[in-house]
């Protein structure tokens, strides 16, 4: 019985102390201005290979998956502030693999800001999209190989794809699940979406759309191998059609090399305790 506690004691000092010294760390963040401030754009600026306002990456750009013809996403001015316009089944991805002494989180947290005002939809993957790529394919649709959540331009339903293909002229998503918007959905303002993800059970959390909670079924998607790029995307039932984000960001909670070294001198100490019992 006392090997039992002390193991029991031993586990909760450790997590105890490492939780404590564990930072929320901004990984990615952009909010595609061009008004003065750090990562500030001129207007016409094409996001392809630059790097994000704020990343914890140095060296790590903006990579384009695009559809037919050249629709290079931009910087513009939308509702008088400058945004990031992506044409019709664009999307944008980063790398956010382990790096120096940066650790890819197994915890992280999403949002973005949209407008999807001038963007007509009637299938999943349409509207404004955020998640996460395994591979981006800059010569495919900017949903391929998504995996995340989309908000629907039509209804304002919140939608969790997986893996998100088109073969040929068919689109191939497995679509996951659909919740409708609560409240009235009104397409001419932005809209706000964050949610959490977490790559040891690949799971989904804390979805929240305009203010309000969503709840989602359990899922196993969001792996460490899904979520390589942190990414988003605008997709139109017609070509010519734009979307617009003022603001993205991917975070996590990123342990300190201190805490590492607790976790280990616990592990050692249960090894210990163990021995002599």
């Amino acid at each position: 019985m006392r090997i039992g506690k002390s193991l029991l004691i031993g586990i909760l000092s450790a997590v105890g102390l490492a939780s404590s010294h564990a930072t929320a760390a901004v990984i990615v963040l952009d909010n595609f201005t061009n008004t003065g401030g750090a990562g500030a754009r001129p207007i016409g600026t094409l996001l392809e290979l630059t790097p994000p306002a704020d990343v914890n990456l140095p060296g790590n750009n903006w990579i384009e998956g695009w559809g037919n013809g050249n629709r290079n996403p931009d910087l513009q001015t939308f509702a008088g502030e400058g945004t990031a316009r992506l044409s019709s089944d664009v999307g944008l991805g980063t790398s956010i693999a382990s790096f120096g002494a940066y650790v890819k989180p197994t915890q992280m947290s999403l949002s973005a800001r949209f407008d999807v005002s001038n963007v007509d939809g009637s299938s999943s993957h349409n509207g404004a999209g955020l998640g996460f790529y395994n591979v981006i394919d800059n010569s495919a649709f900017g949903f391929t190989n998504f995996r995340g959540l989309s908000v629907n331009p039509d209804s304002g339903a919140l939608n969790l794809l997986n893996n998100t293909t088109l073969n040929n002229t068919t689109l191939d998503s497995t679509f996951v699940q659909s919740l409708a918007y609560s409240g009235t959905w009104n397409p001419a303002v932005y809209h706000t979406l964050s949610y959490d993800v977490n790559t040891t059970g690949g799971t989904l959390s804390n979805v929240v759309l305009d203010g309000t909670s969503y709840s989602f079924n359990a899922t196993n998607i969001f792996t460490v191998t899904n979520t390589a790029y942190f990414g988003i995307y605008t997709s139109a039932q017609f070509d010519g059609q734009l979307g617009y984000f003022d603001f993205a960001q991917l975070s996590g909670v990123i342990p300190e090399p201190t805490s590492l070294a607790v976790l280990a001198l616990g592990g050692l100490g249960l090894i210990a305790r163990r021995r002599r019992a």
